[in-house]
């Protein structure tokens, strides 16, 4: 059954930061009934997802920034070049909130950040342009794709897979396995009761208490730190 939600308009009102002129909420909200997957599609802001075991639906908040005050011009880019939807195709959920590249304007993007509430079993997938990765209490496995950007774990119960280009990586408790293929920023991994690879290009890595093995791919460039490994230790960089 494939499900699309009405939004709801919460605020409009002028900018509050540099090039923004015009700022609004969204909230809407999905019933998670046989869902077990949520996928975001993100383009710029960032991703909040937070995991909680009394929840029954998907809840989600929208902050819309545009560079434009004239209300004609918001409501076309609204209508015509954003999309900003929450459905369902079988057991999976899919949010996105994006801007067509023609939206751009003096020179900086429209943003769409999302703030999201979930039932904590559900496995969390995130594909993401730009801007900081926020993930916590998921009990399902997390796997992110990220341009650029931090991201931030905590609270994971399943496995945590990511492919990030660049931005800082902070990772803690975790009681699964954990695989990362970074090609820039810093990486901090804690707390993971199954195994550690990590693939990195660029920036240093910091690794501790980890009962499973640690493997590193490569290291380009940067220092390894790391203690508290159960496992082996492997590196073939």
């Amino acid at each position: 059954m494939r499900t699309n939600l009405l939004l709801v308009l919460l605020l409009s009102a002028p900018a509050h930061a540099n090039w923004y002129k015009h700022a609004e909420t969204r909230e809407f909200s999905l019933p998670s009934g046989e869902l077990t997957e949520l996928r975001i599609k993100s383009g710029h802001g960032f991703v909040i997802v937070n995991g909680s075991a009394d929840a029954t639906a998907i809840d989600v908040k929208a902050e819309i920034l545009l560079p434009v005050t004239n209300r004609s011009k918001v409501e076309r880019i609204l209508e015509e070049e954003m999309r900003l939807v929450l459905d369902s195709t079988g057991s999976t959920a899919r949010l996105e909130g994006t801007f067509t590249w023609s939206n751009r304007l003096f020179g900086q993007d429209p943003r769409v950040s999302l703030t999201v509430t979930v039932p904590a079993s559900m496995n969390v997938f995130v594909d993401d342009g730009s801007g900081f990765i926020e993930i916590s209490n998921i009990d399902g496995n997390v796997t992110i794709e990220d341009g650029a950007g931090s991201i931030d774990l905590s609270g994971i119960r399943g496995n945590v897979t990511i492919e990030d280009g660049s931005g800082w990586i902070d990772i803690d408790n975790v009681a699964a396995s954990v695989e990362i293929k970074d090609r820039s920023g810093g990486i901090s991994v804690s707390r993971v009761k199954g195994d550690v690879t990590i693939d990195d290009g660029a920036g240093n890595m910091a690794v501790r208490d980890v009962s499973g093995d640690l493997v590193i791919v490569d290291n380009g460039s940067g220092r390894l730190k790391y203690s508290g490994i159960g496992g082996q230790i492997t590196d073939r960089s």
